[in-house]
């Protein structure tokens, strides 16, 4: 009778390593999470909204066609931009162009584009060369306007919100309120400001401005902003990007046609 020999304990830890070797390999390759700060910033960032907003919506959307976790954190305005050599964050959802030098941070191409003038009591504008001289502006404490914006008047007067400073222009205390017109499109919208009395786009544009991710200076930052502008370009062509912008009737601010 043959005798059977018993596998050696050597042979027995081969075999175990090398059906180990592609789980471990697995485990290598797999892409890293990023961590990005935001701040509330609706209908594009939106903690009340089911898919926390449509900018939040599609860099999720995005990074997940290219197998990347993503970790949000939305926080007050000026305390997301007191990290910006934290290191705690990878980058910035919400950034513009000239916000770039004051978070420290790489654009991304463009997901909308931002359009800024004010809403008014009035649904007639006197036209003048500047809209805003003589009249009381009100902004959003701390918020990163255009340098344009702060160029063409003098008499601001801060609010803590876009939806106080709305507010505050029903109320008669101020004459105009600097906003983005989706915000304001979408605090009307969305009831979150009284109906009467009712406020209106100036139809001026003091600015428009390409919105996007910024991504923080380090080892990965190329890695991130190629891995989420490939992801954009796959949104784009499955349409999914167009649906999403749809959803929050953001076509007419939409960067990608």
């Amino acid at each position: 009778m043959p005798i059977r020999r018993q596998p050696s304990t050597s042979r027995l830890l081969v075999c175990l390593c090398l059906a180990l070797k592609p789980a471990v390999s697995l485990a290598q390759t797999a892409n890293p999470a990023i961590s990005l700060a935001t701040f509330h910033y609706p209908p594009y960032i939106d903690s009340k909204a089911a898919d926390q907003g449509a900018l939040v919506a599609i860099v999720q959307a995005a990074l997940k066609l290219e197998d990347i976790p993503v970790h949000i954190t939305v926080l007050p305005w000026q305390r997301l931009s007191s990290l910006s050599s934290s290191g705690r964050f990878d980058g910035v959802i919400g950034v513009r162009r000239h916000d770039e030098k004051t978070l420290k941070v790489r654009m991304s191409q463009a997901v909308f584009y931002s359009v800024i003038g004010f809403y008014q009591r009035s649904q007639f504008l006197t036209m003048t060369s500047n809209p805003l001289a003589g009249r009381r502006a009100g902004v959003v404490a701390g918020y990163s306007y255009t340098p344009v914006i702060w160029q063409l008047g003098s008499n601001f007067d801060q609010a803590r919100d876009d939806e106080t400073n709305l507010r505050k222009l029903q109320q008669g205390r101020i004459d105009i309120a600097i906003s983005e017109k989706a915000v304001g499109e979408a605090l009307i919208r969305q009831n979150r400001i009284p109906r009467s009395p009712a406020l209106y786009w100036g139809e001026v544009v003091l600015a428009r401005e390409a919105l996007s991710v910024g991504f923080y200076n380090g080892p990965l930052q190329a890695y991130w902003q190629q891995a989420f502008e490939r992801g954009l370009q796959k949104l784009q062509h499955s349409g999914r990007y167009r649906e999403i912008v749809a959803s929050h009737r953001l076509q007419d601010y939409a960067a990608i046609k």
